[in-house]
């Protein structure tokens, strides 16, 4: 979402952005991850997340000054520091309080269900659109996407038949029940599978979704970023999910100063 998108949506007294932190530390942060990604790329992102790399950067202080404009706006829904992921879905889906939602992954697990049960309107399809992320001006990496495994398959390692179960998974996970899952579940997937096998009564959506994110958007597995030291990741919380989002800190040097010092021991 750009500047202007976000102004008609105040003028029209609508928040921007369904989004929230009252129960995540993670969902004030991907308007941030999401530029940094863009002029970073896979590898800079994944340094920058682990705390081994300096943030005092070009690319990192380009990031936090879309971040720290859009929270200017703001962005946010005015209950953002305590609505939590399944209330700002309703603020969405329910109330159409927002003009969008930011982690559209989520959105089908809750939306697609009937009304009487929290799901959207019968009619919301009709209005309902899918947006690429923005591009940044002089961003080497704009049609890369942040991707990201939530979950998974496992068996447990005291099984009397791991090899049995090994099988199972396997089985598992290949395009057939791949694209079973994505029909019987409206729920994305890390199995890889063929787009025209899937079956679903929300079939408009993957037909918008797989249009949108034609093949020169690449959405890259998420390098890895488990934190190398433990204060890294608070740091991150509470500069880029909390502290520019809630207008407490409104400074790029701040912001990086206050990153630097969550940093492991020896970041260069």
């Amino acid at each position: 979402m750009e500047r202007g998108d976000a102004d008609l949506c105040r003028l029209a007294v609508y928040a921007p952005l369904a989004d929230a932190i009252g129960n995540r530390n993670y969902t004030g942060r991907w308007p941030f991850q999401q530029a940094l990604m863009a002029y970073a790329g896979p590898e800079g992102y994944g340094l920058y997340l682990q705390g081994v790399k300096n943030w005092d950067t070009p690319e990192v202080r380009r990031a936090l000054e879309t971040h720290i404009e859009l929270s200017a706006i703001p962005v946010w829904p005015e209950a953002f520091a305590t609505m939590t992921i399944d209330e700002f879905h309703a603020y969405f889906n329910n109330q159409e309080a927002a003009c969008a939602m930011y982690l559209a992954t989520w959105y089908t697990g809750r939306a697609f269900k009937s009304p009487d049960e929290g799901g959207q309107s019968a009619d919301f399809d009709e209005r309902l659109g899918i947006l690429r992320p923005i591009e940044y001006p002089d961003a080497e990496y704009n049609n890369v996407g942040i991707g990201l495994i939530g979950s998974g398959y496992a068996a447990a390692a005291q099984s009397a038949a791991p090899d049995v179960a090994g099988d199972i998974l396997s089985a598992l996970a290949t395009p057939k029940y791949g694209a079973m899952w994505v029909g019987m579940t409206a729920s994305p997937t890390a199995i890889v599978y063929d787009a025209a096998d899937v079956e679903s009564e929300y079939g408009w959506y993957f037909d918008i979704l797989n249009t949108v994110y034609d093949p020169e958007f690449v959405a890259v597995a998420a390098p890895d970023v488990v934190p190398a030291c433990g204060e890294i990741e608070t740091v991150i919380t509470e500069v880029i999910n909390e502290g520019i989002p809630l207008g407490v800190i409104t400074d790029v040097d701040e912001a990086i100063a206050l990153l630097n010092e969550g940093l492991c021991e020896g970041a260069e």
